[in-house]
């Protein structure tokens, strides 16, 4: 009978890496700046810096800003769509679109969850409570 191998104990512990202080200062930073930037956002043409009407006669505009509200709305997609009109045209989004800022932290927040077992936020999270909830995590990931 084979003597266990001295380092058994030692792989069935669970290890862990902290983040360093240094960089969970980074982090909880760059939250805070997320949720300082997201509260300024602001649908109104020309609040964010757009400016000029553009051609007379070509198109019509959004009386709103589409980026603005695509990243203010959860619904906003990271896939680019591809679709046929009704007049057999191809339209297709932009390769990268906006993504939705509450989309991808609540998608941040339940991976967390997930990989803890721990019940993720609200459903109906806003963005400032998804960031506090991402922010209140200790912050250890299995090695």
């Amino acid at each position: 009978m084979a003597a266990a191998a001295p380092n058994a104990a030692k792989r069935a512990e669970v290890r862990t890496l902290s983040t360093c202080s240094g960089c969970l200062d980074l982090l909880r930073e760059r939250l805070r700046q997320v949720g300082e930037r997201y509260a300024r956002l602001d649908p109104t043409p020309g609040a964010s810096g757009e400016t000029g009407r553009g051609a007379p006669g070509f198109g019509s505009r959004s009386p709103a800003s589409d980026h603005v509200i695509a990243l203010t709305d959860s619904r906003s997609s990271q896939v680019a769509k591809a679709w046929v009109a009704g007049d057999g045209r191809v339209h297709c989004e932009a390769e990268h679109p906006v993504i939705s800022v509450r989309g991808e932290l609540d998608t941040l927040a339940w991976s967390i969850a997930d990989e803890r077992g721990i019940a993720g936020p609200d459903d109906r999270a806003d963005v400032p409570t998804l960031l506090r909830w991402i922010d209140s995590q200790r912050l250890r990931h299995p090695l």
